[in-house]
């Protein structure tokens, strides 16, 4: 989980009396399902990054994506246009929150920093404050995802030690610097850290694991060494370290 910006309200719901009027009509006709306009389900997409904003699993495509009520529709029925009560969610997600009113404890990444409430560690989200133990308890986002960011982080732990191999190589004389072998550092560089970035799918758990690889440092000192470091990695470093739940 990483902290969101929540946009300006999408048109169809640009006055307060247009979320109220929506959330009125679906009071009174509970088949309605106003959340789902077009322009609703764009905004929301695009302000979790193609992703959900609990689990940070790839969408696909924002028809696709559930939509979850911070506030039920089941309790208050009237809040269920309400921008602000809107979070994109994937199935898994949105099903294991269910009607779990969030006042009673949980975690709003639009309006809270995650890392106030969680923290990452050997490949686990373990919770800082009530409202963390509630949001994974109530998700069970570590029983989903434990396997997918294990295997994500293998792709990424393997580009990093072959990094860190090749640069010690650089260092001691046995390697040439080319323009392609440069080239070839940084695009794989720049792979990694981009696996830690907003846009990159489960961003928090590989932006904590990153930080703390016990290659990563070499390698990052190596990279600025040898002028391959630009500010596109300081960018992506920048964003990685935002994302990190760290202890």
């Amino acid at each position: 989980m990483i902290r969101l910006q929540r946009s300006l309200n999408p048109l169809s719901l640009r006055d307060p009396a247009d979320e109220q009027k929506l959330g009125l009509a679906f009071q009174m006709n509970p088949n309605l399902k106003p959340w789902r306009a077009t322009d609703i389900l764009s905004a929301l997409y695009a302000a979790s990054h193609g992703k959900c904003a609990y689990c940070e699993v790839t969408l696909g495509t924002a028809d696709a994506m559930e939509v979850d009520h911070l506030v039920p529709k089941s309790i208050d029925p009237t809040l269920a246009a309400t921008w602000a009560n809107l979070i994109p969610s994937c199935h898994h997600c949105n099903n294991h929150k269910s009607t779990y009113d969030s006042r009673n404890g949980f975690i709003n990444p639009f309006s809270v920093e995650p890392r106030d409430h969680l923290f990452y560690e050997h490949g686990r989200f373990y919770p800082r404050t009530d409202h963390g133990y509630q949001f994974l308890s109530r998700l069970q986002i570590n029983r989903r995802t434990v396997r997918e960011h294990a295997a994500l982080w293998d792709t990424v732990a393997e580009d990093i030690g072959e990094l860190y191999t090749d640069l010690q190589e650089l260092e001691a004389g046995r390697l040439a610097l080319t323009t392609r072998r440069s080239t070839k550092f940084r695009a794989k560089a720049l792979t990694v850290l981009y696996a830690a970035t907003p846009e990159a799918e489960y961003s928090a758990a590989v932006a904590s694991r990153l930080l703390v690889d016990r290659h990563w440092p070499s390698v990052e000192s190596l990279l600025r060494k040898h002028a391959i470091w630009d500010a596109v990695f300081t960018q992506y470093l920048a964003q990685a370290q935002a994302a990190a739940l760290l202890l």
